[in-house]
């Protein structure tokens, strides 16, 4: 990529204050506004619900929302809000009418607070506040992060609308409000939360002060790279920009030919206080490109490239070929690229990886829509599970898998081709293992799939191949047993052999909590775990590698997860009971094909930051999950030019470390 544009934001770290309100009993209790009101028809009770504007409104289809007069906090009722399984995300919403103009000044009164109750479990895909701003005729979102909230009881949540998730700058955006909404992210699973008593304040004054975000880019020698200095709060406008290489303008363009690490810093204050003066810092990191990707084998316990020099796989998981057949690498959520491949997107989100370091990203197909090379998506009948919809408008899948493998080729990327499920016809859902199956009856017709696709993608020397994505046998619907299933890779890695394809494949069983190198947490012999038996069977076979999945949240650590997050509790628990020193010990190679945190979650991002900590020491492969917006999240969008979340930034720093 030609030209680098990184939006650095001088902005007010987003301020979201979670406070947990116990009571000694549900029911209805009295709570005195602090401030005053602005719109009373926007901040309000929670007790009337209807498509007008002016109220609260919310898609009916998988959604019920009722007035629930027993547990509110205040008033005479709450909004009670039930998700259905069939949809990832809810969204509840208000618009304002005619009275107000048909929108809400809320630059005086910014502070937002609501109370929400979850019952019984916290949404997979998280909640947030979102603002529309209708400026320019354009509508804007501006997201709000809501996380740490406590489960069966209310919690009073605080968010200054001035500060959102990006560091935008709210003056004007805050002066134009269109909508406002809860969403949740459901993830096709049922979810049950009570809102009650909305109302605005007055935000308390804020000092100007100032972040550069993201706070460190990564450019490639030649790059050009856009700063922009944008002000949060403060004396106000006009503003006064003094950049460390002289600059005096709110934008500047900087190109570094020599790699290195480039300082850079911008002092800004208002003209009508100029004694406030605020400095933000940045770091430019110019590295050089990935080296060409060769053909990789296995000796020992290490990982080659055709030169013999050792290559650890360090990078991410992306999972749109689950979803639809152009691999879905959008700008932004809905974006043209979920119907139509984008090479341009492609390209550059694959480079951004590569500035930070990343060296493989791992994608998970649908067998069967291979095969077929099917054109289209996914969808969610009312009658539940997953359905297909198809499309000749969309990018047919063959090609968009190509040309994904080929990109990364190109930018010195290394993929593991995975696969997310044999085909969603059997059961309108992901089977735990590829047969039988309607798709693929028979462990041939299993062996016939990865002939075909070795043979597509022989050419490209970046490839490592993956049987299955946690293949287990905890489906009831599905007889195949360990055995069978190893014995049907067993053949099919010699069927691939003989078919002139050498590359590594990389194997696995089981999922996340039950994800141990040892048997039930260890406590098994190591003639019994999974991989000795594998390795067994697989004796004979070249370039095997051997997979794990590491998360918190799904019990690699137990469950439920402990409270402890240090190195030391975290080492000693992985290579104890998750059985990490059984590879080891076998000197085979490894990578952890799936390691994560909860976005927002300080344990798990403790956990996460430890976790990866281990396996450098331990000289361990790993791809973190996912490079996408959500529960997972490492960055946000744009793909082509993405912001690192807090995860994203650990994950690059631990690779950095470990190179």
């Amino acid at each position: 990529m030609a030209v680098r544009h990184v939006a650095f934001s001088l902005f007010l770290i987003c301020l979201v204050v979670f406070s947990q309100i116990a009571y000694s009993t549900i029911g209805q209790t009295t709570i005195t506004s602090s401030g005053t009101i602005q719109y009373s028809e926007l901040f309000d009770s929670c007790e009337k619900i209807s498509t007008s504007n002016g109220d609260w409104s919310y898609v009916s289809s998988y959604e019920n929302i009722t007035i629930d007069t027993q547990n509110m906090v205040e008033g005479s009722g709450c909004f009670k809000i039930s998700i259905s399984g069939s949809t990832w995300s809810s969204y509840f919403w208000k618009r304002p009418n005619a009275a107000v103009g048909w929108k809400w000044d809320l630059s005086a009164k910014a502070m937002m607070r609501f109370h929400i109750f979850p019952v019984d479990k916290l949404p997979s895909g998280g909640i947030q506040f979102q603002l529309v701003s209708t400026e320019s005729g354009a509508w804007n979102t501006h997201v709000y992060p809501v996380s740490n909230l406590t489960i069966n009881q209310w919690n009073l949540v605080t968010i200054d609308l001035r500060q959102d998730q990006a560091g935008s700058d709210m003056s004007t955006a805050l002066k134009y409000c269109g909508q406002v909404a809860i969403i949740a992210g459901v993830n096709q699973v049922s979810f049950t939360y009570y809102l009650d008593w909305f109302e605005s304040l007055s935000p308390p004054t804020l000092r100007l002060q100032a972040k550069i975000v993201p706070d460190t880019a990564n450019a490639f020698a030649g790059d050009s790279v856009t700063l922009a200095a944008i002000p949060a709060y403060g004396a106000g406008e006009p503003f006064v920009y003094l950049w460390s290489t002289g600059q005096t303008t709110k934008q500047i363009v900087v190109n570094y030919s020599i790699v290195g690490t480039y300082p850079l810093s911008c002092k800004v204050y208002s003209s009508n206080k100029p004694s406030e003066v605020v400095t933000a810092n940045a770091t430019i990191n110019v590295v050089s490109a990935l080296p060409v990707p060769t053909q990789l084998h296995t000796s020992g316990s290490e990982i080659l490239d055709a030169n013999n020099n050792t290559v650890f796989l360090r990078g991410v998981n992306y999972g749109g070929f689950g979803d639809t057949s152009s691999g879905g690498f959008d700008n932004a959520s809905g974006n043209d690229g979920y119907k139509v491949f984008r090479p341009d997107v492609v390209y550059a989100t694959f480079n951004a990886m590569a500035k930070n370091r990343l060296n493989c990203i791992r994608i998970m197909l649908v067998m069967d829509w291979w095969m077929r090379n099917f054109q289209g998506c996914i969808t969610f009948p009312s009658s539940g599970g997953i359905g297909e919809y198809a499309d000749t408008s969309y990018s047919p899948y063959r090609d968009s898998v190509t040309q994904t493998v080929s990109i990364a080729n190109q930018t010195g990327l290394y993929v593991v081709v995975s696969v997310w499920t044999s085909d969603y016809t059997t059961y309108g859902r992901r089977l735990e293992l590829p047969f039988p199956s309607n798709a693929f009856p028979t462990a041939a017709s299993v062996t016939d799939f990865w002939l075909n696709i070795s043979s597509a993608l022989s050419a490209y020397p970046n490839v490592i191949f993956e049987f299955y994505n946690e293949p287990n046998g905890a489906d009831p619907t599905l007889t195949t047993t360990f055995d069978q299933y190893y014995t049907m890779v067993n053949s099919t890695v010699s069927a691939m052999r003989q078919n002139g394809f050498s590359y590594p494949v990389l194997c696995q069983w089981g999922y996340c909590g039950g994800f141990n190198w040892n048997p039930s947490g260890g406590l098994g012999q190591d003639t019994d775990s999974w991989l000795y038996r594998a390795s067994q069977i697989l004796q004979g076979q070249t370039n095997i590698i051997y997979s794990n999945h590491l998360y918190r949240y799904h019990g690699t650590f137990g469950t439920p997860a402990p409270l402890w997050s240090d190195l030391v509790s975290v080492r000693n628990w992985l290579w104890n009971n998750t059985g990490y020193k059984l590879p080891v010990s076998l000197n085979v190679p490894t990578l952890i094909g799936e390691i994560g945190a909860v976005y927002g979650d300080a344990t798990e991002l403790e956990t996460f930051k430890n976790a990866l900590q281990c396996l450098n020491e331990w000289n361990m492969s790993y791809l973190a999950f996912t490079w996408r917006p959500g529960f997972w999240k490492l960055v946000d969008y744009p793909m082509s030019n993405p912001v690192l979340s807090e995860t994203g930034g650990v994950l690059v720093q631990k690779i950095a470390e470990g190179s």
